[in-house]
């Protein structure tokens, strides 16, 4: 199984818990273009319909390989937000 670039299994948990240090850290020294950041922090806070499916798609997509054929062994949250480029979602409704 893949892992985030922590060592930690790539989950649901483990990704919430890397947004959430992220914002509480205030995004400082983040690569991520502001709107992945709110995008990111939208997921966070899960407060609509579909999040659950958003999350299994980009753990499916982090664990699996990517379009380009190259695994994710060890993803951060810019693996997240190319995998969040290339579709569509329920946080845009």
């Amino acid at each position: 199984m893949n892992t985030f670039f922590n060592g930690k299994k790539i989950t649901k948990e483990n990704l919430l818990t890397m947004i959430k240090e992220c914002m509480e850290d205030g995004w400082k020294n983040s690569h991520l273009h502001t709107s992945t950041q709110e995008i990111l922090e939208k997921i966070y806070y899960g407060e609509y319909e579909g999040r659950e499916e958003d999350i299994k798609y980009i753990l499916d997509k982090l664990n699996s390989k990517s379009r380009y054929g190259y695994l994710y062994p060890h993803a951060n949250l810019e693996d997240v937000e190319n995998i969040i480029l290339e579709g569509q979602w329920y946080f845009q409704d």
